[in-house]
């Protein structure tokens, strides 16, 4: 999440917000050696390092550890609310749910949109890190 989308998230979530709930971005999917290598393109240049040296050592997955990191549990997936820009989790302790959010409505298959993202390019992560480095 960039610091543009994290401000973004905010302020949509203010003038959303009803009391309660967890507003969740909709991001991208980015594949870590696809990240290493666009990282190691654009900070190597600044410590005067040749990109194609810097080494990535894999070590496989650790106990516990996800290939695929959800950001919603699947208790959460039975009860969100989708928007064009992000998942709206409503509170489970408001007596009052469910409540209206604007442009919000309960998806039609929220599995299938997990599953079906596409991992962006190496070209589309690096011009988001532009904004970082």
């Amino acid at each position: 999440m960039t610091k543009n989308q994290s401000v973004e998230l905010i302020l949509k979530a203010a003038e959303n917000a009803r009391g309660g709930e967890t507003f969740v971005l909709k991001m991208p999917l980015i594949l870590l050696n696809d990240l290493f290598d666009v990282m190691k393109e654009i900070i190597a240049p600044n410590y005067n390092l040749n990109p194609s040296k810097i080494k990535t050592k894999i070590i496989g997955i650790r106990p516990g550890e996800k290939i695929t990191e959800y950001l919603l549990t699947d208790f959460e997936l039975e009860h969100v609310l989708e928007t064009n820009d992000f998942f709206i989790i409503p509170s489970m302790f408001d007596l009052s749910f469910p409540k209206k959010y604007r442009n919000a409505k309960k998806p039609k298959n929220i599995k299938n949109y997990f599953e079906s993202l596409k991992p962006i390019t190496k070209l589309e992560i690096k011009n988001m890190l532009r904004d970082v480095y």
